[in-house]
């Protein structure tokens, strides 16, 4: 299955259930629109170069072109991206960046044990739903033998600000949405999800998080009989209701009374963050 198959194909993401979480407006358009649409933003190129580099080292050096004249204007930088079609055009800075990033993350040893556990990259994945919510996609970063494996990139990787963003953003529920996909699929259970997450900025520091199987088993929310409105399965089965009746309703019904958030209070808690994830 090509790149473009896998985006034209009709089945839920775990990008999907993401957007669901907060409503199945957000999750109809990320179901309907190509996600080509919108350009990366300067974090989301960076965080898809590191991701490249350090997976899928080949690739990644037939996959870029290196510009060193400068300002990226004129007839010189014309003829050079002409020349380059298709490529990745990056900087010598950005070059030796990338290159710094690597061997940061061959010189940490939970990080040579994740990528030893790597067996392929970025596969596209589709399935039906043993759920029944019907048809459903995936592609993980990485895969192995039993085992899952998601690269992130951060500014700050401190793991009360990183959990909190994973927390926010839905990366359990990536996951657990993953590992149910690959284990309807291989007919073997994944034993291992791990999260490699790494500095994007000097001196690169990285660490692997691994995703306990409970926090995965609750975000899925399978065999959920009451409650669990924001497990993957609730929100999956929610959309295919939706889509039965051709609406798809925003997070506010109604209105809203306002409620300060207990950092704001005094009542304790941590201001949320949802900036710096990068990949």
């Amino acid at each position: 299955m090509t790149i473009q198959e896998y985006n034209e194909h009709p089945g839920i993401s775990a990008s999907a259930i993401k957007a669901g979480r907060a409503s199945m407006m957000q999750m109809h358009y990320a179901m309907t629109t190509p996600r080509d649409t919108d350009a990366p933003t300067p974090a989301m190129r960076w965080g898809s170069l590191a991701h490249a580099a350090l997976l899928e080292p080949a690739r990644f050096a037939a996959s870029v072109a290196v510009w060193e004249g400068g300002r990226k204007a004129g007839k010189e930088w014309a003829a050079f991206a002409d020349a380059h079609p298709g490529k990745e055009i990056v900087t010598p800075d950005e070059l030796a960046r990338l290159e710094a990033m690597q061997a940061a993350a061959r010189a940490n040893g939970d990080a040579r044990l994740f990528m030893s556990r790597v067996e392929a990259v970025e596969t596209p994945m589709v399935w039906e739903s043993v759920h029944g919510v019907g048809s459903c996609k995936g592609r993980p970063d990485c895969v192995g033998d039993r085992f899952i494996g998601d690269y992130k990139t951060a500014r700050d990787i401190d793991p009360r600000r990183l959990f909190s963003q994973f927390a926010s953003l839905g990366y359990a529920h990536q996951l657990a949405w993953y590992r149910d996909g690959f284990q309807t699929i291989s007919g073997t259970s994944v034993t291992s999800c791990w999260v490699l997450a790494q500095q994007s900025v000097p001196p690169y520091e990285c660490g692997v998080i691994e995703i306990p199987a409970t926090v995965l088993d609750a975000a899925l929310g399978a065999g959920v009989s009451e409650g669990g409105e924001d497990t993957c399965v609730a929100i999956a089965r929610r959309y295919r209701a939706c889509e039965a009746c051709g609406s798809y309703p925003g997070r506010y019904q109604g209105v809203v009374q306002y409620e300060p958030p207990a950092w704001a209070t005094g009542g304790g808690g941590d201001e949320v963050n949802m900036e710096g994830i990068e990949q």
